[in-house]
């Protein structure tokens, strides 16, 4: 794709069953919707579908971390510039 794969400090493997932990949560979810809860069907489709809007944050909070670490960086190392210009340009 375009944009850089985000990717854990483990890997793979642990963004594989952080998702296999959250889908499993789905899961159950919708188990326990449609078993215990005696729920209609729009009941057990909005549970699902928050469950699974859930999900997908889970998911890209590390691309939003990973974006908000790389803007730290760019920002320090910009105002570290600017302040070694200003130095310079003083003396």
């Amino acid at each position: 794709g375009i944009w850089p794969q985000p990717s854990l400090p483990h890997g793979d493997c642990q963004q594989a069953l952080i998702f296999a932990v959250l889908m499993s949560m789905l899961a159950t979810n919708l188990w326990f919707a449609a078993t215990q809860l005696s729920a209609s069907p729009g009941q057990i489709f909005s549970i699902v579908t928050y469950s699974y809007e859930f999900i997908e944050s889970a998911v890209m909070l590390p691309v939003a971390l990973q974006s908000l670490t790389r803007i730290t960086e760019i920002t320090q190392r910009i105002n570290r510039f600017s302040d070694e210009e200003t130095v310079s340009k003083a003396t």
